[in-house]
């Protein structure tokens, strides 16, 4: 890759980083190998003064071809037009809402030929969950069921009379466990908020991923009836798969997106892989990603239920239930479901590892006698796993990086605690389950341990006390509470705090 994308992003600052970023990438991650494969363009952006998304250029300096794209929104944020200017085509697609913001009808047509090549009809329910999308022009229909909670429970699809259905489960957190589609299910298991790893319908092992600090797959292995293999996740800077690389070297897949994530994917298609734009969970079925609370389409660049979260009065951008990063796909992302975050602390936190992993990498390999792909995959795997699990870490290098991780963990605690924004919401199952239990003696430092008194200082232990990172990767914090030292565990993901456990100590 060694043209930059070049944005013309609202904060000026951020450029830098952005650009340095890109240029690690390119440097580590250095797919293709030959420069006639690799990706040389400029890209181009221009927002409104809501800081919403309206054109975007694509310059392929190889080619000297552009490509365009326009987005219109009405004033409370729908989109009703996007367009797109190729070398070939000339689509554009006009949207139509009720009242409630919701999308009701959408037609796309090709200019160049003036002919309709969809036009799609919306339902939904009394609560504002998606029930049926129907494309007259395509003849495909699409219909949606929800649990109690709102949540995705059936997706079936229907196109050209055959028929393929999705369904999925959910445990007690909201986390979907299982996900069904014909005589195919994958299990899903987690560690704190992420998926670890997965099973078949057998309950066999398939998958065992290596999480990063901000809960993004960045390894995984795959077992098969050999054993298993390693591959290592390249990401851009907003987390978004790039290509996932085999242990020669090779990539296995490649992946492509439009502004509001449309995949494309290439490469090997018997390789099975969720994890594509934004670090989401993509349904080959649907085309949806799952993003932890809800369901989005990228297509529509917008949810398909409403968000329980119902955002704040001062920032009007957070008060539409359904849009995606308020419009602003390119500097923002959304990995909970509910709250947009920008994309230029991930930038930062992004270069300070990958830079310091580079180079202890480089000296890791030298140390172990590594040599050509093996060496290269190695360093990259390094790089993308600094600040990440010592145990995913510890299957490409062992005891060096253990005797490294000392060396990093208060630096590393410390830009965790500086860069958390709150703490996630502690759930009425936690507290009573794991927290507030008679051997953990908060009748030590509270007269009344109620739950809320608890979670009060549970809240102050996170903001005042001495944060450590553990060679799991977790943190722990420790604070000074009339004479008792309160100890919390938990994991900061996209800015989030999430809490795992808290105590008095003995």
């Amino acid at each position: 890759m060694t043209g930059l994308h070049q944005s013309s992003l609202n904060i000026m600052n951020t450029i830098g980083l952005l650009e340095l970023k890109q240029k690690l990438i390119a440097y580590i991650n250095n797919y293709p190998t030959k420069d006639s494969d690799k990706v040389d363009e400029k890209r181009s952006y221009e927002y409104d003064k809501l800081n919403r998304l309206i054109n975007f250029d694509i310059v392929n300096n190889k080619t000297n071809k552009t490509e365009s794209y326009a987005y219109e929104y009405d004033k409370v944020g729908n989109m009703i037009s996007k367009s797109n200017i190729l070398s070939d085509t000339n689509n554009i697609t006009d949207y139509t809402y009720n009242d409630l913001n919701q999308l009701v009808s959408s037609e796309t047509s090709n200019l160049s030929t003036g002919k309709t090549t969809s036009k799609k009809t919306y339902s939904y329910d009394e609560n504002g969950n998606n029930i049926k999308e129907v494309d007259s022009i395509k003849n495909i229909t699409k219909e949606m069921t929800y649990d109690v909670d709102n949540r995705l429970d059936t997706y079936t699809q229907t196109e050209n009379n055959k028929t393929t259905t999705q369904s999925n489960l959910y445990n007690g957190n909201g986390q979907r466990i299982q996900k069904s589609e014909g005589d195919n299910s994958i299990n899903y298991y987690y560690q704190n908020g992420n998926v670890l790893y997965t099973t078949d319908k057998d309950e066999k092992k398939t998958s065992h991923n290596f999480v990063g600090l901000e809960g993004n797959t960045i390894s995984t292995m795959r077992y098969n009836l050999s054993g298993f293999e390693y591959y290592i996740y390249n990401k851009d800077i907003k987390g978004s798969t790039s290509n996932i690389v085999a242990n020669n070297g090779n990539a296995k897949v490649n992946y492509t997106y439009s502004d509001f994530g449309e995949t494309e994917t290439r490469g090997d298609t018997t390789f099975y892989n969720e994890t594509a734009y934004t670090g989401g969970v993509y349904d080959n079925i649907s085309s949806l990603y799952y993003l932890n609370s809800r369901y989005y389409n990228p297509e529509d660049g917008r949810f398909i239920t409403q968000d329980t979260y119902r955002g704040e009065k001062d920032k009007p951008e957070t008060l539409h239930l359904y849009v995606y990063c308020a419009n602003n796909p390119i500097n923002y992302v959304d990995p909970s479901g509910h709250i947009a975050t920008n994309i230029v602390g991930a930038v930062i936190g992004a270069v300070i590892g990958a830079v310091g992993g580079y180079y202890l990498g480089k000296w890791l390999a030298n140390k172990l006698g590594l040599k050509g792909n093996i060496k290269s995959v190695f360093i990259a795997g390094v790089a993308a796993l600094s600040g990440a699990s010592i145990a995913a870490i510890g299957y490409f290098v062992g005891p060096y990086i253990a005797k490294s991780w000392s060396w990093l963990s208060a630096s590393l605690a410390g830009l965790l605690k500086g860069s958390y924004k709150r703490v996630g919401t502690i759930s009425k199952f936690k507290i009573n389950n794991h927290i507030n239990v008679p051997k953990h003696l908060w009748n030590r430092v509270l007269k009344n341990p109620s739950n809320t008194n608890v979670k009060n200082l549970v809240y102050k232990a996170i903001k005042n006390g001495k944060w450590t990172l553990k060679k799991s990767g977790s943190v722990e914090i420790n604070y000074k509470y009339k004479k008792e030292i309160i100890t919390v565990t938990g994991n900061v993901v996209n800015k989030i705090f999430k809490v795992g456990n808290a105590w008095v100590k003995r």
